[in-house]
């Protein structure tokens, strides 16, 4: 089982309109069509994606499973927790029930310094791994656990004032 992570940078002034996305998509995925069947899936286009893909700056593609990501959260703890001062991550969760996880200015910072203060080295990866029941992981994740946060650490560093970082793991 695996997972997509995508990290976007979203323009502040435009989070109201993601945000219209988002309620777009929600609505569409209950609309009945002829007031008796289920939408036809996958939505073309999709509200929600097709605003992301025009208006928002992706960074580069996660070569890992999404839930790696998870795993530097749970290492590095209070990482993927915050939601940014106006809360677009969670907010986006409400209506649409995906994993998005957003970073005002503040937030990133806060997390690029959690990260910094992680030891992330081998045998401190180990020992975690023991205390999760998960020994079979090691020494295969090392490597990938250290460049997922190297990885979410630049992707962090690209927040400004002017742009929100939100983070989508499903």
């Amino acid at each position: 089982m695996s997972a997509i992570a995508s990290y976007y940078l979203v323009p502040r002034q435009k989070t109201g309109e993601l945000i219209g996305a988002a309620r777009a998509q929600s609505q569409a995925l209950v609309k009945k069509r002829w007031g008796i069947f289920r939408p036809r899936l996958p939505l073309s286009p999709d509200p929600l994606w097709s605003y992301i893909k025009t208006q928002t700056t992706e960074l580069e593609e996660f070569p890992y499973s999404g839930y790696l990501l998870l795993d530097v959260g749970m290492f590095a703890k209070g990482v993927l927790s915050k939601n940014g001062a106006d809360g677009l991550g969670t907010k986006l969760y409400e209506i649409t029930g995906l994993s998005f996880v957003s970073f005002d200015t503040g937030d990133a910072r806060k997390a690029i310094d959690v990260i910094d203060a992680t030891d992330f080295s081998a045998g401190r990866i180990r020992a975690f791994l023991e205390e999760n029941g998960r020994t079979a992981d090691y020494p295969g994740i090392v490597q990938p656990l250290q460049d997922a946060s190297r990885r979410l650490q630049a992707w962090l560093a690209c927040v400004t004032d002017e742009q929100v970082g939100l983070l989508n793991i499903g």
